[in-house]
């Protein structure tokens, strides 16, 4: 839920800051986000494993 909620946040910062209208570029900078928040979640579990393996 927190990445959800992470994803809503940075679409309607684009969407206002652009002030994006319609279905399309609305759908775009969502899309945007959503794939932003797999990126940031990926290099943090990367991390995190890095850190929890034995060396």
């Amino acid at each position: 839920m927190t990445a959800l909620s992470f994803a809503e946040a940075l679409a309607d910062d684009e969407i206002e800051l652009n002030d994006l209208q319609g279905n399309n570029p609305c759908r775009q900078a969502c899309s945007q986000a959503a794939y932003r928040v797999v990126l940031a979640a990926q290099c943090s579990t990367r991390i995190v494993a890095k850190l929890a393996s034995p060396e």
